[in-house]
């Protein structure tokens, strides 16, 4: 049997009399998991997926897609705002997957510190 791998990856095996094209589906490793990070900090995370033909990976913030993002979601500040659900969207031509966590930003604010010293 022979294999030929294509340069947009797309796997073939040959026989005398067979031809068979291998798709594997997208896969996320290692699972994503749940963060607390502090306020004010930075903060990445990262979508490791494999799968042939290779996957295009997606992100989202609360079920809104995410411009301009790659297989790493990088928050150099992070802000109560930044805090939600993020999820990874991986897929090929033989499926698609999907994992989402939950990002959750811990501290006070400065803001609400201010405040009280005020009052």
């Amino acid at each position: 049997m022979k294999e030929l791998t294509y340069s947009f990856g797309l796997k073939v095996l040959m026989s005398a009399d067979s031809l068979f094209f291998l798709l594997v589906p997208p896969k996320v490793h290692p699972e994503l998991k749940n963060q607390s990070v502090p306020l004010n900090s930075q903060f990445s995370m990262t979508c490791l997926v494999s799968g042939d033909p290779t996957p295009i990976v997606n992100w989202t913030k609360n079920g809104t897609h995410l411009v301009n993002t790659s297989n790493t979601v990088t928050i150099s500040h992070v802000s109560f705002d930044d805090e939600g659900q993020y999820g990874c969207y991986a897929q090929n031509r033989a499926g698609k997957v999907n994992k989402t966590i939950w990002l959750d930003v811990t501290g006070k604010s400065n803001i609400m510190i201010e405040f009280l010293l005020y009052i």
